[in-house]
């Protein structure tokens, strides 16, 4: 049994680990409804950025949102309701709702 004593370089590798995880997790999120939105739409999304409304920058409308919930419900297991992007209907609140049911 070593007495050496425990570094911040162990403790730092771990957070760092776990952060890519996650950042891994959120980009895949984000590339998948990429492909949600461009079937939606019929073209690529306007914005993919994190602050993007999903009505105003990538361009959905009220049609496209119902068939987002249906896609997000039945591909991935996550149901989505309208009040739950009443306060923040941004891509990156989709994400966050999507990440923390997945």
């Amino acid at each position: 049994m070593s007495n050496a004593p425990v570094t911040d370089t162990a403790v730092s590798d771990t957070a760092v680990s776990d952060t890519a995880v996650s950042d891994t997790a959120i980009s895949d999120t984000k590339a998948w409804l990429a492909g949600v939105f461009q079937a939606i739409l019929g073209q690529p999304a306007g914005s993919m950025d994190d602050a993007a409304d999903l009505v105003s920058d990538v361009g959905l409308d009220s049609m496209g949102l119902a068939e987002l919930g249906a896609r997000i419900r039945q591909e991935r297991g996550v149901r989505i309701r309208a009040r739950d992007l009443a306060v923040d209907r941004t891509v990156g609140a989709l994400v966050r709702l999507i990440e923390a049911d997945s």
